[in-house]
């Protein structure tokens, strides 16, 4: 059953890719309808895969792992809303007019990694055109990777999401948190929330490594510390446990997650390439090794922090300095959906508290410094 998931949506991207192009004269210059923030905005955290339902049991069991969208063909719209899902839609231009006002449409997909396949952007551009003239409202959707022009795609598109896909456990890890810095970046910069594919089998030939758990949970929450705002399995399966047990961590920390705003993150030793080491003079200090503090705001000013613990191999004690005044610590219990009061040890100065992690795992703290 698992496999025929996946044939559906496969045919509708493979038909999507290799659809000609053509251009038109001016692309470039006439560009994309500029996005409309007030039209659109992501209000709801991402969980998807890559494939969609293909009957109502199919349908509760992708529902039961913890996904709120999937990837379908309009026909497959009617049989997602009967279950809350929302639909990326593989379709053209003109079923998008028709389903313009269907409440379960998220948006609607264009490409795959374009650069990879040596499709120009300016090419794309006229599909992104065509959609939004069809449904101005949903965002359309291209996939990105580390080979795409991130600034380049941004100028000549103007998306209202990026979405990309690195595969650290599969080709390598140097690049990894990299890309997760130049994501975070634009996305910040352009007003533009990201989302992130993550592989749900650590090891590209589909046999699962005794610490899959581990490794693809650290993929996910150094992903949420650098402010996603959405998670993507390639390529999930019914059997995978371990991915399902996280979406329900997700499906508690994403009403949260999709109101903040990231604001810094740091590194403790060793830093990885392309990052920034916890500078001396931050209100949070600490001396534990291989730790991410991912910081955040919400629109009342207050202040988040994600650790997470970055050795997929081990657990680890966080020891956390707190220089500001405060008056309060709490920590999210993402599995019972409620938020829990850490101890304050009182230092000279400020405050001290300690937070235990498993092998990859990452917190979400709020602190409080009002009476």
């Amino acid at each position: 059953m698992t496999h025929r998931y996946f044939v559906i949506i496969c045919l509708c991207w493979g038909i999507a890719g290799c659809t000609a192009i053509t251009k038109v004269s001016q692309t470039k210059e006439q560009g994309p309808e500029k996005a409309d923030p007030a039209k659109w905005k992501l209000t709801e955290f991402l969980i998807s895969f890559w494939g969609c339902p293909e009957d109502d049991i199919s349908a509760k069991t992708i529902v039961n792992s913890g996904f709120n969208t999937v990837m379908c063909p309009a026909e497959k719209l009617d049989l997602c809303s009967r279950h809350n899902l929302k639909g990326l839609l593989t379709c053209d231009w003109q079923t998008a007019q028709k389903l313009a006002n269907h409440p379960d449409v998220w948006g609607y997909y264009v490409f795959d990694e374009p650069m990879r396949k040596n499709v120009e952007y300016e090419d794309l551009l006229v599909k992104v055109r065509a959609f939004q003239k069809a449904e101005s409202y949903r965002p359309t959707y291209i996939n990105l990777n580390g080979e795409d022009n991130l600034e380049e795609f941004i100028e000549i598109i103007q998306p209202r999401i990026l979405s990309y896909d690195h595969y650290q456990w599969w080709f390598g890890r140097e690049k990894y948190f990299i890309l997760l810095e130049k994501f975070r970046k634009h996305s910040l910069e352009a007003n533009i929330p990201f989302i992130v594919w993550v592989e749900a089998c650590a090891q590209p030939h589909w046999i699962y490594p005794e610490d899959n758990a581990q490794k693809i949970r650290q993929s996910v929450y150094c992903s949420l510390a650098y402010g996603a705002k959405g998670i993507q399995w390639w390529s999930w399966s019914p059997s995978n446990k371990d991915a399902a047990a996280i979406n329900t961590e997700l499906k508690h920390l994403g009403p949260i997650l999709i109101q903040l705003t990231s604001t810094k993150v740091y590194h403790t030793n060793p830093i990885p390439k392309g990052t920034v080491e916890l500078p001396t003079d931050c209100w949070v200090q600490t001396d534990t090794g291989n730790f991410l503090l991912g910081f955040f705001q919400n629109q009342r000013q207050y202040n988040y922090l994600m650790v997470v613990n970055r050795d997929h191999r081990k657990e680890q004690t966080l020891t956390l300095k707190i220089i500001d005044p405060i008056k309060t610590v709490k920590k999210f219990n993402k599995e019972k959906n409620n938020w829990m009061t850490i101890p304050l040890k009182k230092l000279g100065i400020g405050y001290q508290i300690e937070i235990n992690l498993g092998a990859g795992d990452g917190e979400l703290l709020i602190f409080n410094n009002s009476n």
